[in-house]
């Protein structure tokens, strides 16, 4: 079983969005391996949907630079990232996320 197997398994029913990308930083990178439903719920899409898409489509105008920029360095030197973002729904509507992404 992969990793992404092993996680559809254990995050499929949870009530938490769960998200896998692969390592890729850079354009177009990361790339969505992975999306819980209670992920598309958060998101506003399907789950189906958001696999093969960057994470980027959630950024708006809102969305801080200065915390893209401490997560990309954080997780560019292998380091676990904890964070809040404004992301937002495929419908236009602005959310808070909670980001804790382990590499």
């Amino acid at each position: 079983m992969t990793i992404v197997e092993w996680i559809k398994a254990f995050a499929h029913d949870i009530s938490v969005g769960i998200v896998v990308t692969d390592a890729a930083i850079e354009r177009p990178g990361p790339i969505i391996l992975y999306a819980n439903p209670a992920f598309g719920q958060l998101v506003g899409r399907d789950p189906v949907e958001i696999v093969g898409q960057s994470p980027r489509f959630m950024q708006g105008k809102e969305t801080r630079r200065e915390t893209l920029d401490a997560f990309h360095r954080t997780l560019s030197s292998g380091e676990r990232f904890h964070g809040y973002v404004t992301n937002y729904r495929g419908n236009g509507a602005k959310y808070r996320a909670e980001i804790d992404c382990r590499p």
